[in-house]
């Protein structure tokens, strides 16, 4: 995972840094293996991240913790943003959605790239999740995969 999570954020750091956001990482993956195909669960972290910086407002916060959850190896990608309405965390994998955003228009769909998200870890034995406790108070997206029977990253 430490692979997969570096070459997202290398992808997504200059999205970042336009924005004036911190991006926090809490990544501690010493034998956080997977049977998986590196590049494109890099773009299922990379595509989290991206929605969190489109949706979190200037100087807001990212961050991307880790952590093993029994066989599964968890990332959560966590944002300062607009949060979502309830209907919307069941409804944001669907393949149009356009996130409700305070006092201003929403800056497109989010769902096209969670949708992409969603079947990609679906495809490695995983599953994706959204949580939020309203709008305007940041959302949290996970995403949970089978720890690697061997120990070793192999590729899918």
């Amino acid at each position: 995972m430490s692979e997969i999570v570096a070459t997202a954020v290398e992808t997504t750091t200059s999205l970042f840094k336009l924005k004036n956001q911190e991006l926090r990482l809490d990544v501690p993956w010493a034998n956080f293996d997977v049977d998986a195909d590196p590049m494109r669960l890099s773009k299922v972290v990379a595509k989290l991240l991206i929605n969190a910086a489109r949706y979190t407002a200037p100087g807001g916060v990212v961050s991307i913790n880790g952590f093993r959850d029994g066989h599964e190896i968890v990332v959560e990608v966590e944002d300062t943003g607009i949060g979502l309405v309830a209907e919307d965390v069941v409804r944001v994998w669907d393949h149009i959605l356009r996130a409700a955003r305070p006092g201003a228009r929403a800056k497109g769909s989010l769902s096209l790239g969670l949708s992409f998200a969603k079947s990609v870890t679906e495809l490695h034995g995983g599953r994706v999740s959204a949580r939020s406790p309203g709008l305007g108070l940041g959302s949290t997206f996970e995403v949970r995969l089978p720890q690697a029977a061997t120990g070793v990253l192999s590729h899918a």
